[in-house]
């Protein structure tokens, strides 16, 4: 995906997808604007551009994620004790915990 080419907001969405790809990887822990950027076939600055530093990006990615009910981001958000796991259901907390 290019998404030098995109709408802003598209691409604001785009980089946080990427991030949920690498989460569903397990490296949710160790990629980098870096990684994000390769994975977009974009230039890392504009991942800096929209999301300052890391832990936005991240925390960005822990509320999308539990939105779309990730199991991997959901286990991340738990060990987190983030607070987007208030909006999300039980049965999605215990489908990511038995490895849903």
């Amino acid at each position: 995906m290019n998404a030098s080419r995109m709408k802003p907001e598209d691409r604001y969405d785009a980089i946080v997808n990427a991030g949920i790809e690498l989460a569903k990887r397990g490296e949710f822990y160790t990629f980098t604007r870096d990684d994000i950027a390769q994975h977009l076939d974009i230039a890392p600055s504009l991942v800096t551009y929209y999301f300052g530093v890391m832990e936005a990006l991240k925390d960005a990615i822990i509320v999308e994620g539990c939105a779309q009910e990730v199991p991997a981001v959901i286990l991340v958000a738990l060990s987190e004790h983030h607070p987007a796991l208030e909006d999300l259901s039980h049965e999605a907390k215990l489908s990511a915990l038995s490895g849903g």
